[in-house]
């Protein structure tokens, strides 16, 4: 059988979901993937084409860029679908739909020279201004045979807004971070963050990750603020601000005055977050809403318990003996972090330890790629 992938975000800095599923998949098919221009991997286990955004991956945001950006996306597709018209490809799947327009009409093309065309859906509609999409993505996913889901949770999410797909909707498991890097460099290290955790004594908590309104940073900044600000725990709070919005800009307004909280609004190099992850007691996921998170996986690789909001498939991941659960409010998740600070460090390993055990022991990919060339592929 002969699969190909088509990830334009899959680069060196966002591979580790979609290399995991190749590295997977390469044992049970013939596979090829394009990827964004950036991604470097180097691999015998299957065919890598590097394929978008070789310009405007390296420009600053803005209207040019958008315009650029715009440009390459079609110049990729044409590049891809000038190869299908070469080579048969069994299964076309697609990661990650960027603009639906340009999506719908080029996968409506491919569907000609493959037998199925298979869409995962890593979330049910965009995290920023999602709505306005609704009918763009159903003209998107009339196109495809099959469509996979993280979670039991986000098919119900899914078949809110789009119950007539009822009958192609397949759930598929995220699978472990397979490039995840556990050691660091403390020479690659900010000092400042270096010095911020060393002078810690008391607990440790890291929020990391890309920040937008749906990330509910703002939630953990407040909880310190109003919470903590005498304590001796301390958090750290880094990823780049994809989109500021009032929330945010009131809760960093002071952050200054803060001793005991380190905001960082860039993303971590692999050192840093590895650092932080090594040395934190436990991870906060605070989000308003999501389908699923990476961090539950850089948190599992760690052995770190989590605290996470109750939204999208977060719970079917990390279950209760694995971290905090909190109701999806500011006020519990409040009442949840108190727990969780309150309890015992040793108490907090074994969470953490139980996380790590859970996700590397249900979640491996070979298991995962089975399934979805049985249920799927086939």
């Amino acid at each position: 059988m002969k699969v190909l992938i088509i990830d334009p975000w899959c680069s060196d800095n966002y591979n580790v979901y979609t290399i995991g599923l190749c590295d997977g998949l390469s044992k049970q098919v013939e596979l090829t993937i394009c990827t964004s221009y950036y991604e470097t991997l180097k691999t015998n286990k299957y065919k890598i084409i590097p394929t978008f955004f070789k310009v405007s991956d390296k420009m600053k945001n803005g209207f040019a860029r958008t315009i650029i950006r715009g440009i390459e996306y079609i110049l990729a597709y044409h590049t891809i679908y000038r190869m299908i018209q070469r080579k048969h490809f069994d299964v076309i799947h697609v990661q990650w739909a960027l603009m639906y327009p340009i999506d719908t009409f080029f996968l409506g093309m491919f569907r000609k020279h493959t037998n199925k065309l298979v869409y995962t859906s890593h979330n049910v509609i965009p995290h920023i201004n999602g709505e306005k999409y609704i009918d763009q993505l159903k003209k998107l996913h009339n196109v495809f045979d099959s469509i996979l889901v993280h979670g039991e949770s986000i098919k119900k999410e899914y078949l809110e807004y789009f119950p007539e797909d009822e009958s192609k909707l397949y759930i598929q498991r995220h699978g472990v971070h397979l490039t995840q890097k556990t050691t660091y460099n403390e020479n690659c290290v900010d000092p400042k963050i270096k010095e911020y955790v060393r002078s810690n004594t008391g607990k440790l908590v890291a929020n990391l990750g890309i920040i937008f309104y749906n990330k509910g940073t703002d939630r953990i900044l407040n909880y310190w603020k109003n919470n903590k600000k005498n304590s001796n725990d301390k958090l750290i709070v880094a990823g780049k601000v994809d989109q500021m919005y009032g929330e945010l800009q009131e809760a960093i307004s002071d952050i200054e005055n803060y001793e005991n909280i380190l905001y960082i609004p860039r993303f971590l190099n692999e050192d840093e977050y590895s650092y932080v992850l090594s040395h934190c007691d436990f991870v906060v996921i605070p989000y308003r809403h999501a389908s699923m998170s990476g961090l539950i996986y850089s948190a599992a690789a760690f052995a770190k318990p989590v605290v996470f909001t109750d939204t999208g498939a977060l719970k079917e991941y990390a279950t209760d003996d694995c971290g905090f659960r909190a109701e999806n409010s500011y006020e519990d998740l409040c009442r949840t972090l108190d727990k969780a600070l309150d309890t015992d460090s040793n108490k907090l390993s074994v969470r953490g330890q139980n996380l790590n055990n859970r996700i590397y022991s249900l979640y491996n990919w070979d298991v995962i790629a089975k399934k979805l060339v049985k249920e799927v592929y086939q």
